[in-house]
């Protein structure tokens, strides 16, 4: 068998989420793409969705030359932290940089003008990540002709998207420090990040990051977008007391049916899993038995009537999502972490 596992992303569906945002939101939508897109290929989804969305936030300059060398014309926003020579090559290659700490203030002022790029200043409101979270050093950044006439905007991150109180207050500390000195004029963007319960708080603001949201998984009222998907290559009867997998741990109680998947935790599939998985052959739910290996997994096939070689197992996805997100496993991880050897196949 050639394809060993597949992680299935339907653009089609990607484009219905942003829809919904649309309708609910009228200001500009960046498209989060940064880490490969969740790992489910920058360069491709970024060339379908431009026509969608308003722009794409990367994390790094290199990420944001290899989108803007894909074709992509619309805005490019990286959004991590930069050396100086990062704002060169964001200004060569026309991205949106960041300004996050005091550092990066120095960095800038010691550039030329043309070496200075499109700028939108982080900060800090409660995260306690990245970003300004002192006055005077939002002060410094209004207070130099070159960087002020470079900034557009102001942007911050929510720390707990689902949580009304510390919502309200962090935008409402980044609506202070938009009014220093009276210095954005009705002219600078505010922008803030969906939530995972597909709010977009957005309305106060005139731009929104969309990351999670694209996907839809574990948000409501959204489609899910993404499935990872492998194939059973070995079936085989197991007889009562014999051990499954590494370390001996699960024991067969009964003369037992099972298959061997062709996913392991190099592909992605998280040892989390292990012994407690859940996921759906032929229409049914079965479970993950024995340790999940590097290369493969083994499922309990008894209750799958013409269970075969060649069948797909769906190892998460909208069918078996529920499940997935109860044992622990964080969906943003789940995405990031599948392996290089795994396909990526899009479907509209």
């Amino acid at each position: 068998m050639s394809t060993r596992a597949v992680v299935r992303i339907h653009i089609n569906k990607i484009k219905n989420n942003i829809a919904f945002f649309r309708e609910k939101y009228a200001g500009k939508i960046f498209a989060v793409i940064k880490a490969n897109a969740y790992g489910l290929g920058a360069e491709l989804i970024s060339l379908y969705l431009e026509n969608e969305v308003d722009g794409f936030c990367v994390a790094t300059v290199e990420e944001g030359e290899k989108i803007r060398s894909c074709g992509i014309k619309k805005d490019i926003w990286v959004l991590g932290v930069l050396s100086k020579e990062d704002y060169i090559i964001a200004a060569d290659n026309n991205l949106i940089a960041t300004i996050s700490s005091e550092e990066s203030i120095s960095e800038i002022k010691a550039l030329e003008p043309y070496s200075i790029p499109k700028l939108f200043v982080a900060i800090d409101t409660g995260m306690h990540r990245l970003g300004l979270e002192k006055n005077v050093d939002v002060e410094k950044v209004f207070s130099n002709k070159r960087i002020k006439e470079k900034t557009v905007g102001l942007f911050t991150h929510f720390a707990d998207g689902k949580n009304e109180r510390r919502v309200f207050s962090q935008l409402g500390k980044l609506e202070e420090y938009s009014k220093i000195e009276n210095t954005i004029n009705n002219r600078l963007i505010k922008s803030t990040s969906s939530t995972d319960s597909g709010t977009t708080w957005n309305c106060f603001f005139e731009c929104a990051r969309i990351g999670m949201g694209l996907y839809g998984i574990g948000i409501d009222k959204l489609q899910r977008a993404v499935e990872f998907i492998s194939y059973i290559v070995q079936v085989k009867t197991v007889r009562k007391g014999e051990y499954i997998g590494y370390g001996s741990d699960y024991t067969i109680e009964k003369d037992s049916l099972i298959a061997v998947v062709s996913a392991g935790y190099a592909d992605g599939y998280p040892t989390v899993f292990n012994n407690v998985g859940v996921v759906i052959v032929r229409g049914k739910k079965t479970r993950v038995i024995g340790r999940i290996c590097m290369d493969y997994c083994m499922i309990d096939a008894t209750g799958i009537p013409g269970v075969s070689v060649g069948d797909e197992v769906l190892l998460f996805g909208e069918k078996n999502e529920t499940e997935c997100l109860k044992q622990g496993v964080f969906h943003y991880e789940l995405l990031c972490g599948i392996g290089s050897r795994v396909k990526r196949e899009y479907v509209f």
